[in-house]
Order: C-alpha cells, then sequence, then structure tokens
C-alpha cells in the first residue's frame, strides 16, 4: 500500500541542479510551496496536488511564487485522481469515484460520485466509461453517459489485487499484484473477459500508456524497474524492455512525448528516452533531497512530490 505523503512543497528541494546526459539540458528549482500532498498532475498554470482526503490546486503563473487557488477535501483518502476535460476523477478509498468540475480552478464542485463495491484505488476515462481499479472487485466499470447520474455497469475480476488502470484512445488498461496486465474494451458490453491479458509482470504499482507512431506502448512501473510493454494489439502485450532505474525503488512515471519522467525514491527523478521503447535510454536526471515518490511534467514545468512522511514532504517544481 502506497504511503500517503501528508506534505508537499511544490518547487524546492533539489539541491539546485539536474544532472545532464546525452544532451540533455539540466532542470533547476524554481520556488517551493508546502501543502499536504501524495499524488500530482499539472495543467496549464496549476498543479493539482491530492493529499490525505484533500485535492489542493495550486497557481503556478509564477513558478517562483505559487499560490494557492482552491481545495477540496473528499470523506476518504484520495489513492490517484485524472484530469479529463474539465473534471477531475478521483478515486478515493471506500468513498467511491468522484467526479469534480474543476473549469473554474479557483471554485472546484463536485458534480457527481458513485460508491464503488471496494476501495476505489485508480481510475481512468474512455470515452464515456471510467474504469476503476478497486482493491476488492478487481476493475469497476461505471457509465458516465450521465456525468450527474454515473451507473455500475459491473465489475472484472483480476487475478490478484487490482493497483491502478489508464487509458489509450480506445482502451483501458489495469495492472494487478503480483503479475498482472488487462486490457479491457468499453465497447464490450459484458465485464467478464479482457481483450488481453498477461501474467508476465513484475509486481506493478503503476501504469500509463503513450500512443506514439501508431503504436500504443503500456508503461508499467514496480519491481524495481519500468517495464514497457507493445499493446498495439491489445489481444497480445508483448513484453519489450525492463529498464532498471538507478535508485531501484521507482515509484510512479509522467509521459511528455517520448519521454518518460520517473518518481525513483532516493536517487531522485531519472528522465528516460522513450523514443525506442525496446531500449530505453537514461538521459538526464534531479537528485532530490529527500525521496522522489511521484512526478508531473507540462508546459516547461516538472514537478516531484517528494518526501518519508512524518511531515517531512516536499513538491519541487523544476524548469
Amino acid at each position: 500500500m502506497r504511503r500517503i505523503l501528508c506534505a508537499l512543497c511544490v518547487l524546492c528541494v533539489l539541491g539546485g541542479l539536474g544532472v545532464p546526459l546525452a544532451g540533455q539540458a539540466a532542470l533547476k528549482q524554481v520556488g517551493s510551496f508546502r501543502v499536504p500532498a501524495d499524488t500530482v498532475e499539472l495543467r496549464g498554470n496549476y498543479a493539482f496536488v491530492a493529499g490525505g482526503h484533500t485535492l489542493t490546486i495550486l497557481d503556478l503563473s509564477d513558478p517562483s511564487s505559487p499560490k494557492k487557488a482552491a481545495e477540496y477535501a473528499f470523506p476518504e483518502q484520495i489513492w490517484s485522481f485524472r484530469l479529463v476535460g474539465s473534471y477531475a476523477y478521483v478515486a478515493a478509498n471506500f468513498y467511491g469515484l468522484g467526479i469534480l468540475d474543476v473549469s473554474n480552478p479557483a471554485a472546484p464542485k463536485l458534480r457527481a460520485s458513485i460508491k464503488t463495491p471496494g476501495q476505489a484505488k485508480g481510475v481512468a476515462i474512455v470515452g464515456t466509461t471510467a474504469f476503476v481499479a478497486d482493491h476488492m472487485s478487481g476493475v469497476d466499470i461505471i457509465d458516465l453517459a450521465s456525468l450527474d447520474k454515473p451507473t455500475l455497469r459491473g465489475s472484472f475480476f483480476v487475478d490478484g489485487y487490482a493497483r491502478d488502470v489508464a487509458a489509450s484512445s480506445r482502451f483501458a488498461f489495469a495492472v494487478d499484484a503480483p503479475t498482472g496486465l488487462y486490457v479491457l474494451d468499453p465497447a464490450r458490453p459484458g465485464t467478464d473477459e479482457a481483450v488481453g491479458q498477461v501474467q508476465s509482470a513484475a509486481a506493478p504499482q503503476m501504469i500509463d500508456v503513450m500512443e506514439q507512431g501508431g503504436r500504443v506502448i503500456a508503461c508499467l512501473v514496480g519491481g524495481g524497474a519500468l517495464q514497457l510493454y507493445d499493446v498495439t494489439d491489445p489481444a497480445k502485450p508483448v513484453l519489450l524492455s525492463s529498464f532498471k532505474t538507478p535508485g531501484g525503488r521507482p515509484a510512479r512515471i509522467a509521459l511528455d512525448g517520448a519521454r518518460g519522467y520517473i518518481a525513483d525514491g532516493r536517487e531522485g527523478v531519472q528522465i528516460v528516452d522513450l523514443s525506442n521503447p525496446s531500449s530505453p535510454v537514461l538521459i538526464g536526471s534531479v537528485k532530490t533531497a529527500l525521496p522522489a515518490r511521484d512526478v508531473a511534467v507540462g508546459g516547461g514545468l516538472v514537478v516531484a512530490a517528494v518526501g518519508m512522511g512524518e511531515g517531512n514532504e516536499e513538491v519541487v517544481v523544476l524548469r
């Protein structure tokens, strides 16, 4: 179970400099902000930060002087969230799925919610369907045709414990502990089978997906490595490579085109060229003062949540 970071300081740690490799320019810290935090995403001039029960929105219009724009508290712990369109889809433990309207970042409003069968830990959106990683029921499939009245269509039972879900333009991808990768199709009315699946992943904890030149690559983090699967043919996922990170404890990845930014524990943030997913190349790194637990990238900024718990967490924003 992922430990919750209690406080975040967006933009601050680093010792100041990133290490450039293979021509990659160094990143530098630009500022800091303290706020409860576990996971972070970037959207335009705003950082969305979840910590404990609260989703906090930070205004980064001036990255050297971030300001809190708003916050919204859920009844349960937020495990993760996804920003899609004008909404934040929030996986909030036993509360289930919350749909938060963030079209006005200064005044987020709850649009709707739905109780899932167990603990909601991850969420992905494909069209008008939400896929929720549920610790107890597998992957819950929720119809969002009416955002005001989300409806549970059923659950897909995975072999282990569902950890996370991600989406491409057509499919959802789920991982479970100890070894599963599953491809799910929102167009299928039933929930009793996957389009494709393998049981070859190494302790996957989180997943994201990139689409490049007609290929679809699932990026799994867990087991001390970044594991890349070609899922272009969803019925036949193929392991392309397993990239051991320098720190050996990668937690999450953020994708920016063909680059992956990996939160890698005590070794900070690793920057990996994924243009050839069969042979990832480390092109840069940033050593953070505290272990890196999460990372987000966008708008020329890289933001990493760092810390070891017990109230000493920060989030660093680099540029």
